[in-house]
């Protein structure tokens, strides 16, 4: 499975506590770095959070807005009210939703970096840090189904996080945990980091499969991409369950959360909690209330 790239940049949480520090790898206009937050809630994240430095568009003017309440928005919506509210996986989520707070929209673009664009304009929309009044949107879940590249999990991860917006961005996914198994890496194998927005693979040569862990406990693998950049990568670990389950969503879907917002509602114990939710309803039911939305 494509693995996630871990070299850091300032403002990431997500540091090296083992091996010599990776060399900052730059990508053209997508540089990708991961940041990883706690898993299991809708303002907490569920999926990998990855950072992206803002990028200026000069299209997002020419371009469509994006769509409310079209079947794409009303099946995330309703995910979000049966399943993450319904269920408790984000206690932080009702709250959100009673005050009208929780915007879901769909980005009608075919391209990743169309999607980017509406990201960006989303991220406009949000209050600063502080407690807007009942109805102002301090959320934004953003459906991205109309982009090819996107149709499995793994390519959807290589999202963003728009660190000068103070905002993370963290991916949600029909197929999350899906096709994540595979035979272990060996030193000389050849993987894909990703796809970039032309459509070209970005791929990596494995130098090292023991090259430290990252600050979570994440066993580290050193690579050398194709531009001859050297970066530390997270190995492809078997999906928990738990983290599956919460990470699933009708749709591919980009959320917007407020760095404040996630201080304010992290819970040590929610992670724990949730893992008791998803053994008592039971991985299929779950599954299937996810899918019956829409």
């Amino acid at each position: 499975a494509p693995a996630v790239p871990t070299h850091a940049s300032s403002g990431s949480r997500s540091r090296h506590t083992a091996g010599p520090p990776a060399p900052r790898c730059v990508r053209p206009s997508y540089s990708k770095v991961a940041a990883v937050v706690s898993s299991g809630c809708l303002m907490l994240g569920g999926a990998a959070a990855l950072r992206h430095r803002r990028r200026q568009s000069v299209f997002r003017g020419q371009r469509r807005a994006v769509i409310e309440g079209d079947d794409h928005a009303r099946a995330v919506q309703l995910w979000v009210d049966k399943v993450v509210v319904g269920l408790n996986i984000c206690p932080f989520a009702k709250p959100a939703g009673e005050a009208d707070q929780i915007r879901v929209v769909t980005s009608s673009s075919t391209s990743p970096e169309g999607v980017l664009d509406d990201l960006i304009s989303e991220a406009l929309r949000l209050p600063p840090d502080v407690i807007p009044p009942s109805g102002q949107a301090t959320t934004t879940v953003l459906c991205c189904p109309n982009v090819e590249e996107w149709a499995q999990y793994e390519e959807l991860a290589g999202g963003y996080s728009l660190s000068e917006q103070e905002l993370y961005v963290v991916a949600f996914h029909p197929d999350f945990g899906g096709g994540q198994e595979g035979p272990p890496l060996q030193i000389g194998d050849v993987i894909e980091l990703g796809v970039e927005p032309d459509g070209t693979p970005t791929r990596a040569t494995i130098l090292d499969v023991a090259a430290g862990f990252a600050e979570e406990g994440k066993p580290l693998a050193k690579v050398r991409v194709s531009g001859g950049e050297e970066c530390f990568i997270e190995l492809p670990q078997p999906c928990d369950l738990t983290e599956r389950m919460v990470s699933m969503a009708p749709r591919p879907a980009l959320h917007l959360l407020r760095l404040g917002d996630l201080d304010r509602a992290e819970d040590r114990g929610l992670r724990e909690r949730n893992r008791k939710t998803v053994a008592e309803v039971g991985a299929e039911k779950m599954e299937d209330m996810i899918r019956s939305c829409g």
